[in-house]
């Protein structure tokens, strides 16, 4: 049984809408048009809820690159918890998922919370941040810089 629903077929194919876990701890808002993603994490994830929101973020992430798309996502970490290891490497494999041009900048509450990310997500693609509008800067900096470069 599933905490989260699974996105349908249609969700991802008209590729605009929300999703969070019942107690609201996750959420993610996802256009598919533009591949931008917003989320939002806090406190402590247990697993069962953290598969089910990182399964649907994987199933995001593959819609945006079938439309020809690279990943543009804010993700506030900012009221987490530092997760456990079996949540955090659900975090790992979806972050495996980010590669080429994507960028996820990620709004972490401290260096702990810095440390355990960057021990399961790529440095190319992902950037820790202590702001919100930090991480705005970066992914519009980054966009830039990779449009200038094509």
């Amino acid at each position: 049984m599933h905490v989260i629903k699974p996105l349908t077929p249609e969700q991802l194919r008209t590729g605009l809408f929300a999703y969070s876990s019942p107690d609201g701890a996750l959420d993610a808002r996802f256009n598919r048009g533009t591949g931008r993603v917003d989320a939002t994490g806090k406190g402590f994830w247990p697993p069962e809820v953290a598969a089910d929101y990182f399964g649907n973020w994987a199933a995001m992430v593959g819609a945006i690159h079938d439309a020809g798309k690279a990943l543009r996502a804010v993700v506030d970490l900012s009221k987490t918890a530092i997760q456990a290891l079996d949540v955090a490497g659900l975090i790992g494999v979806c972050g495996a998922l980010h590669g080429g041009d994507d960028r996820v900048a990620l709004v972490v509450p401290s260096a702990l919370m810095t440390l355990q990310m960057r021990r399961v997500l790529d440095p190319t693609c992902h950037r820790f941040v202590t702001s919100h509008s930090a991480a705005e800067v970066w992914i519009a900096e980054e966009s830039r810089r990779l449009r200038a470069a094509a």
